[in-house]
């Protein structure tokens, strides 16, 4: 088998320039991840990522952030794709996100199995 393990970082600064006012908020990104290759088999990935949005405002443009609130959010997803046989494959997918505006996390999930013919 073979490990790698991405890593992607992002800061951003976002204007909206309101005829009012001008809001600034900046954003910053981190995403660590895993990932592990099964020789002809598959391969299972697992990643997670934090997101910050400094601002003072209550609700900003989709666009602002990348779609991203403000305050803190989390997120984590698992994938494994697994062929299980010649023509079948089998794809699992978790994901969960825990925004500071939110109590609870958010829990998805996800099963296929694909039949090639």
């Amino acid at each position: 088998g073979r490990w790698s393990f991405p890593l992607s970082a992002t800061a951003g600064l976002s204007l909206n320039r309101q005829p009012v006012s001008l809001s600034r908020t900046p954003y910053f990104l981190l995403r660590p991840g895993a990932a592990y290759s099964f020789p002809g088999r598959g391969k299972a990935e697992l990643s997670y990522e934090i997101v910050r949005v400094v601002t003072e405002d209550e609700l900003l443009l989709y666009e602002m952030a990348e779609g991203n609130g403000p305050g803190n959010t989390q997120r984590w997803n698992f994938t494994i794709r697994m062929n299980v046989r010649e023509n079948l494959q089998l794809d699992l997918r978790y994901a969960g996100e825990k925004a500071l505006r939110d109590p609870r996390p958010l829990h998805r999930g996800n099963a296929q199995l694909k039949a090639y013919f």
